[in-house]
């Protein structure tokens, strides 16, 4: 089995990486985190019907062939897992210190891990749903904050126009206060699902 996962106390840029890797690389399972930031929690109340996530409660009981994790170096070992399971990690941190000897690590300084993702999806030219697009935006922002953070990069600028030219939608993205406004009606929560 080979799944996709990131680090507890999920924030967004954790979140739309899962997704992004998940549309990179189709054959893992994208498997969330069990704690997430409250904002998360809120999004997925109501898009989680819309997007490809799993829980742990969901895995199967299988061998862990393959973990990719995204937007963090490490996590604790999670069921399934042992000495054989291969590790990729992409991340815009710094390779820790002590790297696992069984991980590959592909880092660079970017603002946000789904900038990184994002630019992997342009090349290939994929499309993306206005809600993938919207999720993988707000996880730019929320770690650029809102592409003002001394980290941002032109990287991080260039993969949100990308995203905004792929139809994001703008009442999904998070407002000067920090808080994503999220939809609250089920006719609004369907129209996105429809394209």
């Amino acid at each position: 089995m080979k799944i996709i996962t990131s680090h507890e106390r999920t924030d967004m840029d954790a979140l739309a990486s899962i997704y992004a890797a998940s549309l990179l690389h189709p054959e893992h399972l994208p498997l969330l985190p069990n704690n997430m930031n409250r904002n998360l929690r809120e999004f997925l109340a109501l898009y989680r019907d819309a997007l490809p996530f799993v829980t742990r409660r969901e895995l199967p009981s299988r061998h862990i062939a393959e973990l990719l994790l995204v937007d963090t170096p490490t996590i604790a070992p999670m069921r399934g897992m042992n000495e054989r399971t291969a590790i990729r990690v992409i991340d815009h941190h710094p390779v820790p210190a002590k790297p696992a000897p069984n991980a590959v690590y592909e880092s660079d300084r970017v603002g946000a891990t789904t900038t990184l993702l994002m630019e992997r999806i342009h090349a290939r030219g994929m499309t993306l749903t206005k809600l993938g697009a919207s999720l993988m935006l707000m996880g730019i922002y929320e770690d650029t904050g809102s592409l003002s953070y001394l980290t941002t990069t032109s990287r991080d600028v260039q993969a949100a126009a990308w995203l905004v030219a792929a139809g994001r939608t703008i009442w999904l993205t998070p407002t000067a206060t920090g808080r994503t406004p999220l939809l609250a009606t089920r006719s609004s929560i369907d129209a996105v699902n429809r394209t």
